[in-house]
């Protein structure tokens, strides 16, 4: 009797498909010294936070945005609470995006909240160890702003950009979790343009709003990439059958049985 295997065919395929879903795992070996480290810069960034300090009236009297670099000094003359405001709100949104789209893994989700918690642990506090040099904020520059925001103790923490640094870590984690399951789809490639576009929004609002140089936004971005990027390719499984897009099955399977 000649038996055709076409649905044998299918189901090997399918097995591989659902071999290739595990793209990730937290039990990967670099999480012995990755998972520490994140600890422990976030501690570290706990005690930094501790010593901060305000500026003074003297401070403020003394400072001339003509030292400022001419790429930076334009940001001196920005100054909106609603503007901040709208960057907290968009932050906030970035962080939320992983913890929701990538719902759509449910046997890998533990393990990918695992990796994006070791993301935020990292692009949040590295920042602290920057600002910590005192870098004062625009805002202080402009006398047009009220003078108790020019004073508050933050205005010494402006290098570099802790919102822009975990937006743009959230969005690029998120693009390349995804991408890995869904590499090339239509979807990937929008959260590859929405993840960076938050940084870049995120970003500009805090230019804007006198929180920010540009340099700082550009700091910010540049490690935020870094880190969301790194951090699932650190975790991503060896033994993973790569899935293309628009892959083709496997050749029909074809043999003889003799009755």
């Amino acid at each position: 009797m000649r038996f055709s295997l076409a649905t044998v065919s299918c189901l090997l395929y399918s097995v591989s498909c659902l071999q290739g879903q595990a793209r990730f795992s937290l039990s990967s070996s670099p999480d012995s010294w990755v998972a520490p480290l994140t600890v422990a810069i976030s501690a570290g960034a706990l005690i930094v936070d501790r010593d901060t300090v305000g500026l003074t009236m003297e401070d403020l009297a003394a400072l001339d945005r003509e030292h400022v670099p001419a790429f930076d000094r334009p940001a001196t003359y920005f100054w909106s609470p609603e503007v901040r405001t709208a960057s907290h709100i968009s932050a906030g949104i970035a962080v939320i995006a992983p913890i929701l789209i990538l719902t759509e893994f449910r046997s890998d989700y533990r393990d990918l909240m695992g990796m994006y918690l070791e993301t935020l642990l990292l692009s949040g506090p590295l920042p602290s160890y920057t600002k910590a040099l005192g870098r004062i904020r625009p805002l202080a520059y402009n006398e047009l702003a009220p003078l108790d925001e020019r004073m508050r103790p933050e205005m010494t923490r402006s290098f570099f950009s802790g919102h822009t640094s975990v937006s743009t870590a959230a969005g690029v984690f998120l693009a390349t979790v995804y991408d890995a399951y869904r590499p090339g789809t239509g979807t990937a490639k929008a959260l590859w343009v929405g993840g960076l576009g938050i940084g870049i929004v995120t970003g500009s609002l805090r230019i804007f709003s006198g929180m920010h140089f540009p340099s700082d936004v550009a700091m910010g971005f540049v490690v935020g990439a870094a880190v969301g990027y790194a951090v699932p390719q650190l975790h991503k499984r060896k033994d993973t059958v790569e899935i293309k897009s628009g892959g083709v099955p496997p050749p029909m399977v074809t043999f003889r049985i003799a009755l």
